[in-house]
């Protein structure tokens, strides 16, 4: 089966082109929206895994801050960190109040 390149799809939104879609067979465009549908629960679950080993990888990295990582890194995880916190405060202010100010 010859492979022809139909066009750009983003990938942020996955839309596909409507000069693209009116071109394509119905079954075409079924394989296509199934295909867009696994990438974007691949994203998902992406976020959802680096979200589950979020703790270990904290604790990773606490590790590798004690035990040898250089000025600079140091400033990156610190610098992280702090914004990490920001984001989540402005969020739990938002949604409940002064909960962790």
């Amino acid at each position: 089966m010859k492979r022809e390149r139909l066009g750009v799809v983003s990938k942020s939104t996955f839309d596909v082109p409507d000069e693209i879609a009116s071109t394509l067979a119905d079954d075409e465009a079924r394989d296509l929206a199934e295909t867009i549908e696994v990438y974007r629960r691949a994203g998902q679950m992406r976020k959802q895994v680096a979200t589950l080993t979020f703790p270990e990888t904290v604790r990773e990295v606490l590790e590798y801050v004690e035990n040898g990582a250089s000025e600079s890194e140091k400033k990156v995880v610190i610098t992280s960190l702090l914004e990490a916190m920001r984001v989540i405060r402005k969020l739990e202010r938002e949604e409940h109040g002064s909960l962790m100010a």
